[in-house]
């Protein structure tokens, strides 16, 4: 669930990939790639200003999470921030 304050806002979002192969998980704007191999999960919490959320586009090789102007994200697999 998002929390917000005056100044912040914080998104959770995990992605699970429930698909047969793996896809890329790509992070806009910071051209960041990740493998979700099959049955894995990532589990992304964007923070920025609030006004704004994140934006996840599926495609049929990749997944690709925008955050928004400001903003930075952590990213962790299986409970370790990469």
């Amino acid at each position: 669930m998002p929390t917000v304050d005056a100044e912040m806002v914080t998104v959770p979002l995990v992605l699970r990939n429930v698909r047969s192969k793996t896809v890329t998980l790509v992070l806009e704007p910071w051209g960041e790639e990740h493998s979700l191999e099959p049955g894995s999960e990532i589990r992304l919490v964007f923070s920025g200003p609030p006004g704004d959320s994140p934006l996840v586009e599926w495609s049929e090789d990749c997944v690709t999470a925008y955050g928004w102007s400001g903003s930075t994200f952590r990213l962790f697999r299986d409970g370790i921030e990469l």
